[in-house]
């Protein structure tokens, strides 16, 4: 099974929480009524989408995340390979280069220093315990553009990901 830039966590969503966290200790300290109720309607709506079925199973450290890696494939024979996913600054060519490279080190102040914008690697590189492993290759992508032909890249050099999935399903 080959997968790309596999979601075993999330990290945006425990920044989710901290905002909540944020919101209520403001509207305790917010010295006027109306502060109070725009930072607790803010933080209710924060903890809603926080706990909405689906994100909050993709928390990084979610009971649903530890019971899947813990789980024993059904098919003991099937070989996990995970194509872990590092956006690089090389990889936009438009006027927006500078623009991108402040947010990706905002970004990474929630997904870690390596990321697809979606995803950090230190996520990405999970397997289930119990799994068979293949090696991990590591491309320089964004989330769900690394099938994109020319777009993807390995020590600077394009890389075709189709290549990387036939190789593996061929061997």
């Amino acid at each position: 099974m080959v997968l790309f830039s596999p979601a075993n966590g999330v990290g945006y969503l425990d920044t989710v929480d901290k905002i909540a966290l944020w919101l209520s200790v403001f509207r305790r300290i917010s010295p006027h009524r109306t502060g109070k109720i725009i930072a607790a309607l803010l933080a209710s709506g924060v903890e809603f989408i926080s706990k909405m079925p689906g994100l909050e199973d993709m928390k990084p450290d979610s009971l649903a995340i530890k019971d899947i890696m813990a789980a024993k494939p059904n098919n003991p024979n099937m070989t996990y390979k995970n194509i872990i996913s590092d956006w690089d600054i090389s990889l936009n060519e438009s006027k927006f280069k500078r623009v991108l490279g402040w947010l990706d080190v905002k970004i990474k102040k929630h997904l870690g220093e390596q990321h697809d914008w979606v995803v950090g690697c230190e996520y990405q590189k999970l397997y289930p315990k119990k799994a068979k492993q293949d090696q991990e290759p590591k491309i320089n992508s964004i989330h769900c553009k690394y099938l994109q032909k020319n777009y993807s890249k390995r020590n600077g050099q394009i890389v075709d990901t189709h290549k990387i999935i036939l190789d593996f399903l061929t061997n």
